[in-house]
Order: C-alpha cells, then sequence, then structure tokens
C-alpha cells in the first residue's frame, strides 16, 4: 500500500516509526503524527524552528528544532521537556535508548551529548556527557547499547562504548570533553 503525506507545508526532513504511528518532522516547524491503521494525522507539534530529527519512545517522542531538544506526549500532544541551546548551532541528529533513559544529540559543532531523561512527577532531561569526536556537524546517531556510532560531515564515523562516557563523567568535574 502507498501512502504519501501532504499535510506538510515544507520539506519533510525525517521520519520515524513506533508500533502503531508514523512521525514526520519538516521544515514547516511541525511534527505530524499520524495513525499507521487510518493514515489520518492524529496531532500536530508546533516547534519555532526547522525540525531536524525524531526519536520515539513508548508514549513520546523526541525531536530537535534549532539548536532545541525536545520530548513530547505523543498522546496528549504537550511538550513535557525541552532543553534549548543543547549545541552551539543546530541540533541535527538523534538517537535513544531502548529503555528511553538516555537520549544522545549529535550538533552541528561536532559534538555529542548524552542526556538522562527521567520521569516522575514531570520529565527532565540532564546532560551527562559530552564526547567531541568530529571536526564537522553531526547529521547522524545511532544507538544499540553499549555501543554509539555517529556520522560527519568531516567525512568520518566514530564509534564509542557509552560505558567508557559514564566512568569519564563520574570522575570529571566539568563534564565538558569526554
Amino acid at each position: 500500500m502507498e501512502f504519501r503525506v501532504w499535510e506538510h507545508e515544507g520539506p519533510i526532513t525525517c521520519l520515524a516509526l513506533d508500533s502503531s504511528k508514523m512521525y514526520s518532522g519538516s521544515w514547516d516547524m511541525t511534527i505530524r503524527v499520524w495513525d499507521r491503521s487510518s493514515l489520518k494525522c492524529l496531532k500536530v507539534l508546533v516547534h519555532n524552528d526547522w525540525v531536524w530529527s525524531l526519536v520515539p519512545h513508548d508514549t513520546t517522542i523526541g525531536s530537535t528544532a534549532g539548536s532545541g531538544v525536545y520530548i513530547w506526549d505523543t498522546d496528549s500532544g504537550t511538550q513535557l521537556a525541552v532543553t534549548n541551546s543543547a549545541h552551539v548551532g543546530n541540533t541535527y541528529a538523534l538517537a535513544r535508548s531502548h529503555t528511553g533513559k538516555l537520549l544522545f544529540t549529535g550538533g552541528e559543532n561536532g559534538s555529542i551529548h548524552m542526556f538522562e531523561i527521567t520521569r516522575n512527577v514531570k520529565c527532565n532531561m540532564r546532560r551527562i556527557a559530552t564526547w567531541i569526536p568530529h571536526t564537522g556537524p553531526v547529521y547522524s546517531l545511532a544507538f544499540e547499547f553499549p555501543w554509539l556510532v555517529s556520522a560527519s560531515s568531516d567525512g568520518k564515523i566514530s564509534l564509542i562504548d557509552v560505558r567508557k562516557l559514564f566512568e569519564t563523567s563520574r570522575h570529571s568535574s566539568t563534564q565538558k570533553h569526554i
């Protein structure tokens, strides 16, 4: 079956799937949440800049727009958490752990941040480590514990065992260049 998304008003920059929904992000500064069975748009999540990357987990979706990182509740359409200026320049790439507790961001400045996501009464994102493996923007990330892989416009692919980031962040007081 073929399905075409016609509701965005700008180029579609990213896509993601979970078991029942499809997500599309666009330069029109929105994420559209689609029901995969009915092919209907269920929600429109509005950002203040171009949407670059999406990563769903359970009933939430992580997104990047401009230099910000967002966590949304996909059932209610509520923004649960935001980190403004996560990177110098745009935040282009996202990856998330299977548990949903770790979120990785790749930025225009070649850095990668690891955030811990906690959900008690409210949702919080806390940067717990930074790694600067690239000299150009990080455009793609993939994560399968314990390995994080990144791709950049510098023509390099970098691979790191995130357990080393945990060790370094526990022993580092600045947590700036891990």
